[in-house]
């Protein structure tokens, strides 16, 4: 607290001092009082000099601990003060919170009060409202109770009533029975008339009250007896078409369903496109009386025998699509199919016989005009559509060249002629199918066959200076290996068309083998130009019709010839290529002769070796032919060094 305040306090002091202090003003006026005196002699202190660089440091730190000390000693008074006053403050605050408990418990307690007078009130209420509410509901059910027993009551009581009085009287006169007197029975007789007059005169209404009611009953009762009498007769309909009874139906249901059975059974060509059928009939209603009641299948029969002028149930053959015709005899038909079939069944397992064009045979309903002979499709089946068509081989030809003229592959000329080996054997003169004959009807063959096929071994070549040229040694013998494959097999007129893999399953792996082979010259044998080391590979044909020209033009000798003359190696080597080619070379042979020479001979008819095979100078390789890019029979003949062809006339003597 500042100064000012502080001087503001005490003369505030002074001037309310004169007034009567009551027990809290006098404690508040003598804590005043206590905080002006500390105020007072904490401004009596002398102020701690801001910088007096003149006096020593020990007058400094003695004045400190002079200020420390009185301050100590204010502190400690001030405590004291407030210790002393501290029990006051206690009491004080006791008596503040004791009132506020009293005055929160009295809170509580009037919000407790009014909040449970308020729910007993509403208690009360719908305690009333549940009451009032079900006295309601109780005199609605009742008085609904009322309505309804009322009704069927009073309905009772009318049925009831002359039975009632019936019964009475017949009690009545059984007692006047009862008490009748034996000496006088007339009298008795007379009171039981007169007694059954009186009621009757008496009680006549009821007699309109009974045939009111017994009459409508009895009404009632007629009409179920005579509706009963005649619901149990079976009624149908008798169905008459073109003035004739095709006999009789459940409901017109059956005839519908027996027309549309009728028009979808008949077949209408393009030729009947605008002749269509149609059929309208003619009911009458008639009691069943033990006839025959037909479906829509025997109905639709009915239709058909009465309308055989105009459609006759029938087989249409149709092929592609084209009808060709209806025949009445259709399982004749069916059977003759299948005999056209039968000569081409090989027996194989699972074989499917088919037509390559399959015939449809369609059983329906066709208009007369479309029935044609049954000779008329017999001739049709068995007629051929193209005959055969052979070739007769000129000087000059072969396999390659014939086949590629006809528009076939060489593999296809092959299986046309499976009786003669043209690969190995063609002359002049022979005569080769180009095109089988083509049937009406082309027959297909498919089965799946499973075959066990040898696995070729591999050679490995491996050129060794320390065995002479042309000699081999077998390091490691080939043994071949052996698989299981499943092929399909599809044949068309007894001709197979292909042959497909279908899987293969490696019973044994073959073993390769492996051959060293000899690359050391000969003493006194020296592959130069010219030195006759390498023979003329086609003895007694000498003529060339084309010579060396150069790599890039033509890279060997064309010698020609005979398709089918022999073709001997020009030195001994191994066989690396054997190809069977439709271009090129056509069908070519390759021969390694160590040393970086090798020969090769192309356009080949076929070959007598295979790769891998060791064969020496002299020995038959290879037919000559015309295959691949040829224009006439010839052998193409190649020396090469390192694989780059050289002059063969530098290293053949010409035989």
């Amino acid at each position: 607290m500042g100064k000012k305040s502080l001087k503001n306090n005490e003369q505030w002091i002074k001037t309310t001092d004169s007034r009567p202090r009551t027990g809290k003003s006098s404690e508040r006026q003598e804590l005043l009082e206590d905080m002006i005196e500390l105020a007072d002699r904490a401004e009596d202190a002398p102020a701690e000099p801001s910088a007096e660089p003149a006096i020593a440091t020990a007058e400094r730190n003695e004045n400190t601990a002079a200020q420390e000390r009185d301050f100590a000693d204010r502190t400690v008074d001030a405590l004291k003060i407030f210790a002393a006053r501290l029990p006051g403050y206690m009491r004080r605050f006791g008596r503040f919170m004791r009132d506020g408990v009293h005055m929160a418990g009295d809170f509580l307690y009037e919000v407790g009060y009014y909040a449970e007078y308020a729910f007993v009130q509403v208690g009360r209420v719908c305690k009333r409202g549940a009451s009032v509410a079900g006295g309601a509901l109780l005199r609605a059910l009742a008085l609904l109770f009322k309505v309804v027993l009322w009704l069927p009551a009073a309905i009772l009581m009318m049925f009831l009533r002359p039975f009632v009085y019936l019964f009475r009287a017949c009690r009545t006169v059984r007692d006047i029975l009862f008490t009748r007197d034996p000496d006088r029975p007339g009298e008795t007789f007379k009171k039981v008339f007169a007694y059954i007059g009186r009621g009757l005169y008496k009680h006549m209404h009821l007699l309109s009250d009974i045939l009111g009611w017994v009459l409508p009953v009895a009404a009632a009762a007629l009409f179920v007896f005579t509706v009963r009498t005649v619901m149990d007769y079976e009624y149908v309909l008798q169905l008459s078409y073109d003035d004739q009874v095709l006999g009789y139906v459940a409901s017109e249901d059956v005839f519908e369903k027996a027309r549309q059975d009728v028009r979808s059974r008949i077949v209408y060509t393009e030729e009947d496109s605008g002749d269509q059928w149609s059929l309208t009939p003619s009911y009458m209603l008639a009691v069943n009386d033990g006839v025959k009641v037909l479906d829509a299948a025997e109905v639709a029969d009915a239709i058909l025998q009465t309308s055989g002028e105009e459609i006759v149930e029938a087989t249409g053959f149709y092929l592609n699509g084209t009808f060709y015709g209806a025949v009445t005899n259709g399982d004749r038909l069916q059977r003759e199919l299948d005999e056209i079939k039968a000569p081409y069944a090989t027996g194989e397992e699972g074989e499917y016989i088919s037509f390559v064009e399959e015939p449809q045979l369609v059983e329906g309903v066709y208009l007369r005009s479309s029935i044609v002979d049954y000779a008329t499709i017999g001739d049709l089946i068995h007629s051929q559509v193209a005959g055969e068509v052979r070739y007769t081989v000129q000087n000059g030809d072969n396999p390659s060249g014939i086949a590629h003229a006809h528009g076939l592959t060489t593999a296809e000329l092959v299986n046309l002629n499976p009786d003669q080996n043209i690969l190995k054997s063609l002359h002049p003169g022979d005569s080769l199918l180009v095109s089988q004959a083509v049937p009406f009807l082309r027959v297909k063959v498919t089965y799946r066959r499973t075959e066990m096929e040898e696995i070729p071994f591999e050679t490995t070549r491996k050129n060794t200076s320390d065995l002479y040229f042309g000699a081999t040694k077998t390091v490691v013998q080939g043994v071949p290996g052996l698989k299981e494959c499943v092929y399909d097999y599809e044949y068309v007129d007894g001709i197979q068309q292909s042959k497909t893999l279908v899987s293969s399953t490696v019973i044994t792996a073959p073993v390769n083998r492996e051959i060293l082979v000899g690359t050391q010259v000969r003493p006194g044998v020296s592959v130069v130009p010219s030195n006759g080391a390498y023979m003329w590979p086609i003895p007694g044909y000498t003529y060339c019709s084309r010579g060396f020209t150069g790599v890039y033009a033509h890279n060997g000798i064309d010698i020609c010839g005979g398709v089918g003359t022999p073709i001997y190696a020009t030195q001994s080597g191994i066989v690396t290529t054997a190809k069977y080619t439709n271009k090129g070379y056509g069908v070519y042979v390759v021969l390694d002769h160590g040393g970086g020479m090798s020969s090769l001979y192309g356009h080949c008819s076929s070959l007598a070796v295979q790769v891998g095979q060791w064969v020496n100078q002299g020995d038959l390789i290879a037919y000559l032919g015309s295959t691949g890019n040829s224009t006439g029979p010839h052998c193409h003949f190649e020396i090469r060094v390192n694989g780059i062809a050289n002059n063969p006339a530098n290293w053949v003597g010409n035989g």
